[in-house]
């Protein structure tokens, strides 16, 4: 994985995308209070959403993959074997393919609506 991830980065502005995400959701240290703690009490979201987890992930536990549907009404959850954390660079083509298939399901279940 720590290989995966340096050919990622060896452009250093392949970076910025992440540092901006990070700067824009998260105040200086001294400024962090607790409406800043993720999660926020009893947060919910009914936006169809898809989670793609790498089996051998080390960051996001089984145990937190297990919390997601308190959190997300519509979650669908793709587990990648034999992939680390960064599941869409180490696995492109199965992250791909989950990817495809949910944004499917939405459009269909929504053309079915619809009718």
């Amino acid at each position: 994985e720590a290989k995966l991830f340096r050919r990622a980065l060896n452009d250093p502005q392949s970076i910025n995308g992440g540092m901006n995400w990070y700067r824009a959701n998260i105040p200086p240290f001294d400024q962090i209070n607790a409406t800043h703690y993720w999660p926020l009490t009893n947060p919910k979201t009914t936006v169809p959403s898809l989670l793609i987890w790498g089996e051998a992930d080390q960051t996001f536990v089984s145990g937190f993959i297990a919390n997601m549907p308190e959190y997300a009404e519509d979650l669908s959850v793709v587990t990648l074997p034999k992939t680390n954390h960064w599941a869409t660079m180490e696995n492109p083509e199965m992250s791909t393919q989950a990817i495809v298939k949910f944004l499917n399901n939405i459009k269909q279940k929504r053309q079915r609506e619809r009718k």
